[in-house]
């Protein structure tokens, strides 16, 4: 009896100490549903790494929070522009940066969908995230953007918009269109239009009716001399609206050359109206045009 307690006893204590002492470094990198990335470590060795995945929407930023890791801590990310394993997936990274404990960084980048790498460049403990956020961008401000204009790419220069008596603030084409501010609506024209009487141009106003009731009207008033279709999108920063599209004559025969786009975002206090007018010809251009500006509009 006295010799097995004693065989016993020191297993015990052995298995005491490895599971005190004994617990293996953990390093992680997982991708989230709401489009994040977690990095999580307890005593992660330098150099371990894991990937994940990021989509980058327009007028986004990436955002790297550091803050809850050891501040000894250092993490590099490698962002490889597609899926890994795709056709076509590059072998340079589209963006590098290092980032250490305790610290947070952020940067733009190119829309679209990511491999992320993130490597320990030292022993690392604690937790960071990585996201994406919308740029703040300050009435004024110019910047970049790309818009498809009859299969090809082209780059658009911005200028940040706010407009606080409707509610609103966006880019637009500042190179092409000339803005018109008035007491209820907001005109962005075509630069090559007689301003007086525009046949191209975007008009954004507000509306005290919801956005229900405000479709149904525009909808009775474009089925007198058009076939409206009704739809619903989503636009990068308003989120979820009504749309619609009117581009025949109710005969089908396309003898009206103007072309309708509405786009109806809903409000806390109503709703907001764009209304595209553009014409057959300028379909693929400044139909293009006004779509992307949509995109960076948000009601305020």
């Amino acid at each position: 009896m006295k010799y097995q307690v004693k065989r016993i006893l020191p297993l015990l204590l052995l298995v005491l100490l490895l599971s005190a002492c004994g617990q293996k470094p953990l390093f992680s990198v997982s991708t989230n549903e709401d489009n994040s990335i977690s990095v999580t470590a307890e005593r992660g060795p330098k150099d371990s790494a894991g990937i994940a995945y990021l989509t980058v929407g327009e007028s986004e930023q990436i955002v790297i929070d550091a803050a809850n890791l050891n501040k000894e801590g250092k993490i590099s990310l490698r962002f490889m522009a597609g899926i890994l394993g795709s056709e076509n997936f590059p072998s340079e990274a589209a963006y590098e940066v290092a980032v250490s404990g305790g610290d947070s960084a952020a940067f733009s980048a190119d829309p679209g969908e990511y491999t992320v790498a993130v490597i320990a460049q030292s022993k690392l403990s604690g937790t960071a995230r990585i996201y994406t956020a919308e740029v703040s961008r300050q009435p004024g401000e110019r910047y970049e953007g790309t818009v498809i204009l009859e299969g090809m790419e082209e780059t658009v220069h911005y200028e940040q918009i706010r407009n606080d008596t409707i509610g609103f603030e966006m880019g637009y084409d500042y190179e092409n269109c000339v803005r018109f501010t008035e007491a209820d609506r907001e005109r962005i024209i075509s630069q090559w239009e007689d301003p007086d009487h525009p046949e191209i141009y975007l008009e954004i106003t507000h509306s005290a009716d919801d956005a229900e009731k405000t479709a149904a009207a525009i909808l009775e008033a474009l089925s007198s001399s058009y076939n409206p279709t009704r739809n619903t999108a989503t636009l990068d920063r308003a989120g979820s609206c009504i749309e619609i599209d009117a581009d025949a004559d109710k005969e089908g025969l396309m003898s009206i050359r103007e072309l309708q786009m509405v786009y109806i975002i809903p409000a806390d206090d109503g709703c907001l109206v764009a209304w595209g007018h553009y014409t057959m010809e300028s379909a693929d251009g400044w139909g293009a045009r006004f779509r992307n500006m949509m995109n960076t509009f948000k009601a305020l």
